[in-house]
């Protein structure tokens, strides 16, 4: 008597197991207390603490009861997706002509972004227009405080009046082994001139993991090892002077 549960929301209720005896003859069980006046058929369908009362009667009349509180809560994380792709080009001087996503909730709804226009997309390349590679974060949380899992939108701004390496692109001059990788891979980067060269990798979330910067070079062969993380994509930023790409790696241990 008086025990408290924790149920989750939408979860059916299971009555401890109980044995009712007496002298004579057990006549009655009833289940009653505001958790089985809301939720008849067991299953809790709204946040709150109820009370249930579990009663015995005989056939004389005589009652014992126990009665225990029940707290349904909600622990489960709402989920933001992204619609469209995680890595978007753009331009230098354009803008994202939409950045949609989705916010699903086991029980709330309507949920927003915690931070609307969050990332160095809104508060860098907004204010400066300059090209470079920039995020976009996505987080919320539903009203039992349960935070979803942090998203990131990566944006690769060029510039598209190209000349010379830009015309054709950068990424035509790298070539990155093996992929997928257990862990050590290679980027072969052959510049047609000599650049400032800066080779960033990043998790899913935007965290910077390794770097490598070179000065006045044509490039080389680099090696990189991930073997420390954990399996998943991976992006590979290259940036020179005048130009960068973006290309995916996948850890498969």
């Amino acid at each position: 008597d008086g025990e408290v549960f924790t149920l989750e929301v939408f979860d059916y209720f299971k009555v401890p197991h109980m044995t009712e005896t007496d002298n004579y003859k057990v006549d009655k069980v009833e289940k009653t207390g505001t958790f089985n006046t809301e939720f008849p058929t067991g299953q809790a369908t709204k946040l709150g603490t109820y009370m249930y009362t579990y009663t015995v009667s005989d056939e004389s009349g005589n009652s014992a009861y126990v009665e225990f509180t029940i707290n349904v809560v909600d622990t489960e994380k709402p989920v933001i997706t992204l619609i469209g792709d995680q890595v978007v080009n753009l331009c230098r001087y354009d803008e994202l002509a939409e950045d949609k996503y989705t916010i699903m909730d086991n029980y709330d709804v309507g949920l927003t972004l915690t931070t609307p226009d969050d990332g160095t997309y809104y508060s860098d390349y907004m204010v400066n227009k300059y090209w470079g590679f920039y995020t976009i974060i996505y987080n919320t949380e539903d009203l039992s405080g349960n935070k979803a899992a942090q998203v990131v939108r990566f944006v690769n701004v060029q510039e598209c009046a190209w000349n010379g390496l830009e015309e054709r692109g950068l990424g035509q001059y790298v070539e990155m082994y093996p992929n997928p990788t257990k862990g050590e891979f290679y980027i072969n980067v052959d510049l047609p001139q000599s650049e400032n060269l800066v080779i960033r990798v990043s998790n899913m979330l935007g965290e910077q993991l390794e770097i490598i910067t070179e000065n006045n070079t044509y490039g080389g062969l680099f090696k990189l090892d991930l073997g420390a993380y954990a399996n998943g994509v991976y992006f590979v930023q290259l940036q020179t002077d005048d130009a960068s790409v973006i290309q995916k790696v996948t850890l498969a241990k």
